[in-house]
């Protein structure tokens, strides 16, 4: 019975020495991996099995249906970059859309991430604890950051880079007119900034379909002036229009899709 369960462990061990993992990090909110170096182009592929295994995680200031769909969003980056290195090939992926809002551990950079596990090849001898990053250093310049925004959302966490929509700010057809639905929400962020002094933040106004620059900007000036009326100092606030140049990232396979015009506030200091 001894032998029989420490062959076992011993067989456990030697299995979990095999693997090593590869962690691709990725920015707040972002699904842009930070470096702009692919770390499966320097695997040596002589020393492992071809199939991947993925984790994609996220932390937990988003809800759980924001974070579902940024962590997939980041598992089809990280299998895009292992798809140029034409060796590896994705076996089994899961999600980790955390949802455990209330534990800041979960809040940290760490958990922005995707593990790709591999397994050494037979006779190869890894080591067990080695770990290959993603993160930029003095030698890998740093990507650009995209994010996907989310609801905003008066009584969840936010943080310092979260892009927020404003889904029911809502304007007459190629007007600035709001449309009366809108002040309610308009309303709780106000109150947002009022209960967060120190609070910052950056408009932004978006177009569908076609470019609108001058709509653009002028919506997300409707937004500022709103705000300064109302007592927000406008020292706390910054606007800019981006006509149709920036598609929300979820529907970017429609240009026409509504969904793209938008207001969105991003938050620059909490």
């Amino acid at each position: 019975m001894r032998l029989s369960f420490f062959l076992l462990f011993w067989c456990f061990t030697a299995f979990s020495q095999r693997d090593t993992i590869v962690k691709i990090y990725f920015n707040h909110g972002s699904y842009v991996p930070k470096s702009k170096v692919n770390p499966f182009l320097k695997i040596d592929t002589t020393r492992w099995n071809p199939v991947a295994t993925l984790t994609a995680k996220t932390d937990t200031t988003g809800d759980a249906s924001y974070n579902h769909d940024l962590a997939d969003f980041r598992l089809k980056a990280v299998k895009n970059l292992i798809a140029k290195q034409r060796y590896f090939k994705t076996g089994k992926t899961s999600i980790l859309g955390e949802t455990k809002a209330n534990l800041t551990n979960y809040q940290s950079e760490k958990e922005r991430c995707v593990e790709v596990k591999l397994m050494a090849k037979r006779g190869v001898k890894p080591n067990p604890t080695a770990t290959i990053s993603g993160t930029p250093n003095a030698d890998e310049p740093a990507r650009a950051v995209v994010i996907i925004p989310r609801n905003f959302n008066p009584d969840s966490v936010m943080t310092k880079g979260d892009v927020l929509v404003l889904n029911n700010i809502l304007f007459e057809i190629n007007e600035t007119i709001l449309m009366t639905d809108s002040y309610k929400e308009l309303d709780q962020l106000l109150s947002v900034m009022q209960k967060n002094p120190n609070m910052r933040i950056h408009i932004k106004g978006h177009v569908c379909c076609a470019p609108a620059m001058d709509l653009s900007v002028k919506r997300a000036q409707k937004i500022y002036s709103y705000l300064v009326r109302n007592g927000i100092s406008d020292t706390r606030m910054t606007f800019k229009g981006y006509s149709n140049k920036s598609p929300h990232p979820k529907y970017n396979k429609d240009l026409f899709d509504p969904r793209h015009r938008r207001v969105e506030i991003e938050i620059l200091e909490k």
